[in-house]
């Protein structure tokens, strides 16, 4: 397992990009801003380029029966191109495949192709595995007052060993509905707040010995792109006994582009206009 403790722990990151130019969006959802889904693929991947600039990285990008157009695209970088025709169970599985070949000590970006990325993603998803020690579950605490004095009278541990984490990028804005309210761990690094989170997309970031560790729920998860099997069988809750810590930002470092789900703060039509430039 990986000392993300340590200050000099800069691993490399490994983007696996799936993309699929030839269905706008598997449940239909319309996209912001009048994007055509290959234009949509061609933002989203130069926002993740541009936010990886300065740090060790390798891309491998799992294409599905794209088009020539996107694949002369992909082509004009540095990445691995794996073509298939797979469908979607079948091009998550492929991912994860690919990514059992990964080093122990390196992190792995599962990464689909319609998610905005802002400058800043990845120097914030570094910063908070060095200071992973700042990301610890609180105790279970009882307190009495006792002649003006609390003390504890009964404190328990929410794990045995220090919870590994995962981290999904994207500040869902469900997470302010009402009905969605319930009470999170909040963590502070340096220059970044993250919050607790239990459920999680197939777009993560993930330290390669946890995969690993857990890769068999990844393949069973791929059947029926079941997100929800994963992040049930990933993700603590209140304990985190052989279960992983979830993490997302607030404010958001990335944008799952679909209308409803686009999250707050952030300036999103301001990127797109600035990568759109790039993509001309």
């Amino acid at each position: 397992m990986i000392d993300s403790n340590k200050k000099e722990y800069s691993p490399k990151i490994n983007i696996v990009f799936r993309t699929c130019d030839k269905v706008n969006a598997v449940h239909g959802s319309p996209r912001p801003f009048n994007l055509d889904k290959s234009s949509l693929i061609k933002i989203c991947f130069i926002s993740l380029v541009e936010a990886l600039k300065n740090i060790e990285h390798h891309i491998i990008v799992v294409a599905d029966d794209i088009s020539s157009e996107l694949t002369s695209f992909f082509n004009n970088y540095n990445v691995t191109l794996v073509h298939g025709v797979f469908g979607n169970d079948n091009s998550l599985k492929k991912c994860f495949e690919l990514a059992k070949a990964i080093n122990f000590d390196e992190l792995i970006y599962f990464c689909e192709d319609d998610y905005l990325h802002t400058p800043e993603t990845f120097q914030a998803v570094l910063e908070v595995y060095k200071e992973s020690s700042k990301s610890i579950p609180g105790e279970i605490r009882f307190n009495r007052l006792l002649r003006k004095r609390e003390i504890t009278w009964f404190k328990m541990k929410r794990f045995s060993k220090t919870p590994a984490l995962l981290i999904f990028p994207c500040d869902y804005p469900d997470r302010y509905e009402r009905k969605h309210l319930k009470k999170n761990f909040i963590f502070q690094t340096q220059n970044f707040h993250w919050r607790q989170i239990e459920d999680i997309t197939f777009t993560f970031i993930i330290q390669s010995a946890s995969f690993k560790e857990n890769y068999s729920t990844f393949i069973k998860s791929s059947n029926k792109a079941n997100d929800r099997y994963l992040s049930k069988k990933l993700l603590g809750t209140s304990f985190f006994y052989k279960k992983l810590l979830g993490l997302s930002p607030i404010p958001s470092l990335s944008c799952h582009m679909h209308i409803e789900t686009m999250s707050g703060v952030v300036n999103w039509k301001k990127l797109v206009e600035n990568y759109s430039k790039k993509t001309q």
